[in-house]
């Protein structure tokens, strides 16, 4: 059965917060997942340290979400992250996030998918919070993650006795505004450039 012989199988609402960014760019869509999303992608990748692992799913605040990256219609990856409010502050800036995993399809890896994710998170946070925001934080267990951290501006140190390391963005000194628009900026430069690599697929001679 068709989508549109049944209306309740409805194309995945697009993240209102990015769908300029992503406007340009048809063959490629982020929306919001599940957990169940969340969870097709992390039986791939067993070994990463989840905020579910020591948590569970919660509720209301502690709440996981999920952002799913579409490739052509296609699921290619995931980001997972919180957002919970830090009530010992009692300034503006009283809310931290933490970016939970960053998964890629096996067979998608290369185009700089990952990468996508990560700036689509970090300006989603920015927009959608703004100044509220005073710290960004990441468990790096994939180098190519770290990596891509340290280029935004993150500072990291090793947890002790394991294989990843704590990644983090302190906010309150930085121009929000001002990185809000540099990130997207990133955004909008990854999108074309996978575009173009995924209409250069499209259009390779069948052997």
């Amino acid at each position: 059965m068709s989508k549109a012989a049944n209306p309740a199988l409805k194309e995945p609402a697009v993240l209102p917060e990015l769908v300029d960014l992503f406007r340009p760019y048809p063959r490629l869509q982020l929306t919001r997942g599940d957990e169940a999303a969340y969870q097709r992608f992390r039986c791939r990748e067993p070994n990463l340290v989840s905020y579910l692992d020591e948590h569970g799913s919660g509720g209301g605040q502690r709440r996981l979400q999920v952002l799913v990256l579409r490739a052509q219609g296609q699921p290619v990856g995931t980001v997972s992250f919180i957002v919970e409010t830090n009530r010992y502050r009692p300034s503006q800036a009283n809310k931290f996030a933490r970016i939970d995993l960053v998964m890629v399809d096996p067979s998608a890896r290369g185009l700089g998918f990952g990468r996508l994710l990560i700036l689509c998170v970090m300006t989603y946070l920015l927009r959608a919070h703004g100044k509220s925001l005073y710290s960004i934080s990441c468990l790096a267990a994939h180098a190519a993650v770290e990596k891509s951290l340290q280029e935004l501006a993150f500072a990291g140190r090793p947890k002790k006795d394991e294989n990843f390391r704590h990644m983090e963005l302190k906010l309150e000194a930085l121009d929000l505004d001002r990185l809000a628009r540099q990130l997207a900026q990133k955004t909008a430069t990854r999108l074309q450039a996978i575009n173009f690599h995924l209409r250069q697929r499209e259009n390779a001679p069948s052997c």
